[in-house]
C-alpha cells in the first residue's frame, strides 16, 4: 500500500480500469463513461493549477499514451464499433466525415437527407429553399413542414450535407 500523501501515475491509474480480455480483441473501459458510451478518464492536476482535473475520453488518452496526440480537428475511428473499446490497435485517425460514412456503411446511421424513408423534401427542395427570398412561414406552408424546418435549412443545420452549386464570377 502506498504511504499517505504518495500519488500512483495517471497511466497506472488508467490501465487498472481497462479489461484486456475483452469480446473481438477489444479492451474495454470499465470505468466511467459519457452519456455516448465511451469511456471518461480524470487525471488529477498538480496543486496550484487551475482546475484540480482534466477530462478525457477514454480512447483518446489510450491513443495518446500509445502513439502521441491525434492531430487537432482529426477524429478516432473504432474498427470495432464499440465506444469502450480503448485497444490503439482497433482505432485509427480520420475526419469526421471518414467516421460518418463509415458508420453509414455499417448501418449505425440513419440515411441522411432525401436517402431517409421519412424525409418530406428532395435535395432540390433544400436549395429552392435557400435561394428563395420569401419568409419562412410561406415556405413552411408551400413545402409541407415547420417553420422551424425551413430555418434550420437556411442556416445549414440540417441538410448541410446538400451543397449550394458555385457560382462563378464573370470573367
Amino acid at each position: 500500500m502506498p504511504k499517505a500523501g504518495s500519488r500512483r501515475p495517471p497511466t497506472e491509474l488508467f490501465w487498472r480500469r481497462v479489461n484486456r480480455d475483452g469480446p473481438n480483441g477489444c479492451w474495454v473501459w470499465t470505468g466511467g463513461r459519457d452519456p455516448d458510451g465511451y469511456g471518461i478518464f480524470s487525471e488529477t492536476l498538480p496543486p496550484g493549477s487551475a482546475r484540480p482535473t482534466r477530462s478525457f475520453r477514454a480512447h483518446r488518452y489510450a491513443w495518446a499514451l500509445t502513439h502521441g496526440s491525434a492531430p487537432d480537428g482529426k477524429v478516432l475511428m473504432h474498427s470495432c464499433d464499440n465506444p469502450r473499446c480503448v485497444n490503439p490497435a482497433h482505432l485509427s485517425i480520420g475526419t469526421t466525415l471518414d467516421n460518418n460514412r463509415d458508420a453509414f456503411a455499417k448501418g449505425r446511421r440513419r440515411a441522411a437527407g432525401e436517402h431517409n424513408i421519412k424525409a418530406k423534401l428532395t435535395s432540390d427542395d433544400v436549395l429552392s429553399i435557400r435561394a428563395s427570398r420569401e419568409i419562412e412561414a410561406v415556405l413552411a406552408v408551400r413545402y409541407g413542414v415547420c417553420l422551424s424546418t425551413i430555418y434550420s435549412i437556411r442556416v445549414r443545420r440540417t441538410w448541410a450535407h446538400v451543397a449550394d452549386p458555385k457560382v462563378e464570377e464573370p470573367a
